[in-house]
């Protein structure tokens, strides 16, 4: 089934045209020669959306959703689930303050940070490291230990944030994230104490 979506998305996403199938392997032949069983992962069931990033991106959002799957993490595993998610904060920070660019990378590469909140993984290492990431992060902005919107930048070369080549590795928004919220409610405040004064001094 994965194997025939694919080809038929290929007609419609030109990012697409790097990869193919080996039996249920989902192969990237992008600077390198990448693949990644697919266990779990319906491609029919993505938001087609997704297929809009780049080649690199794509790989690794379908393989973060299959480690989500995963009861125990190797060491390289647990590595490349930290620098995704500080990756994906990077993004999610410049957004908050108005990069449009960014925005559009924020929601492709915040598919598996969203979906780590779903109750079947509740207990996983992954949506807990995740996790963790988020609320590291989130206390550091409220503390001012970050510089900016921005996270500490990590290394996105394919070298350093891919699976291994040749390596069979296993890798619905559900919640918003912390500094989301954090914003919203400040907006709110700000507007509420705004309001407030207003109408008391009139």
């Amino acid at each position: 089934m994965n194997e025939e979506y694919l080809k038929n998305l290929q007609k419609t996403f030109p990012n697409l045209k790097y990869f193919n199938f080996d039996g249920n392997s989902l192969i990237l032949n992008y600077n390198g020669y990448y693949k990644i069983p697919l266990y779990h992962t319906n491609l029919t069931l993505l938001n087609p959306n997704i297929f809009y990033l780049n080649p690199t991106e794509i790989f690794q959002v379908i393989y973060i959703l299959e480690l989500l799957y995963k009861d125990t993490l190797n060491d390289k595993e647990i590595i490349f689930i930290n620098n995704y998610t500080n990756n994906y904060l990077k993004y999610n920070d410049l957004a908050l303050s108005g990069n449009n660019d960014a925005s559009i990378k924020s929601w492709g590469l915040g598919i598996p940070i969203y979906t780590s909140y779903d109750e079947q993984f509740f207990n996983k290492p992954g949506s807990k490291l995740i996790q963790q990431n988020l609320i590291t992060h989130d206390n550091d902005t409220i503390n001012g230990k970050t510089k900016g919107p921005r996270l500490v930048r990590t290394k996105d070369t394919l070298e350093n944030f891919m699976p291994e080549e040749e390596e069979n590795l296993v890798a619905d928004y559900s919640k918003a994230g912390f500094a989301t919220i954090i914003l919203i409610i400040s907006a709110i405040l700000i507007t509420t104490i705004f309001i407030t004064t207003f109408v008391l001094g009139h």
